[in-house]
This record gives structure tokens, C-alpha cells and sequence, in this order.
């Protein structure tokens, strides 16, 4: 994929534009409507009723119990967290400290 020439927005939305036209797939990969389906192909209703039991459908809701889990994870939000296991969690301890740049600019 294209890098930008710099962090110019100018310069970004182009190299974008570069790489969205990469993953366009060309016009002789697409296949109409009219292509897949033969015209001349008459559907009986034996062909119907078979199609209709190969499809298979999922109730989540009854599945997952989603109301359910809904409440669960609202009332998972008021919880407070839990304590640190072990010799205790100190955010602030000096001898662990490291450090890390989150962001690099370099390529």
C-alpha cells in the first residue's frame, strides 16, 4: 500500500485513494444478475420446498438468552473492578517503569 509523502492531509487522502483503487475489483470479476441465472430455467415447486428445507435460521435471542445477557453486562458496568492479585498494583511503581512511546512517526 502507498505511504504518504508526508502528514500533509493533502498527502494522506491521496495515498488513501491509492489504496482503496488497489482493492477495487475489476469489471471482468463481476458477475450481473442476468449472468448467474439462466433465462430458459423453469422453477418447479419440488425445486421450492427442497430449497426452503436447506435453510437453517438461529433464534440468538432464545440461544444466548439475550435479554438476559443484556441486564448481565449493564450491571457488570456498575461493578467496581477488582483488586490486583498478589503483592498488590501499584500504577505509579518506579522500578517496573518503562519507557514506551505509544506513537511512532518513523517508517
Amino acid at each position: 500500500m502507498p505511504l504518504p509523502f508526508s502528514t500533509d492531509a493533502r498527502d494522506i487522502q491521496k495515498a488513501a485513494a491509492e489504496a482503496a483503487e488497489a482493492f477495487r475489483p475489476l469489471e471482468s470479476d463481476e458477475v450481473t444478475s442476468d449472468d448467474a441465472r439462466p433465462e430458459n430455467v423453469m422453477m418447479s415447486p419440488e425445486n421450492l420446498t427442497m430449497s426452503s428445507e436447506n435453510v437453517f435460521y438461529m433464534d440468538e435471542e432464545a440461544v444466548f438468552g439475550m435479554p438476559g445477557l443484556l441486564v448481565n453486562m449493564a450491571e457488570g458496568l456498575l461493578l467496581s473492578p477488582p483488586p490486583c492479585m498478589g503483592n498488590g498494583c501499584e500504577w505509579d511503581y518506579v522500578e517496573s517503569e518503562a519507557e514506551l512511546s505509544l506513537w511512532s512517526y518513523s517508517i
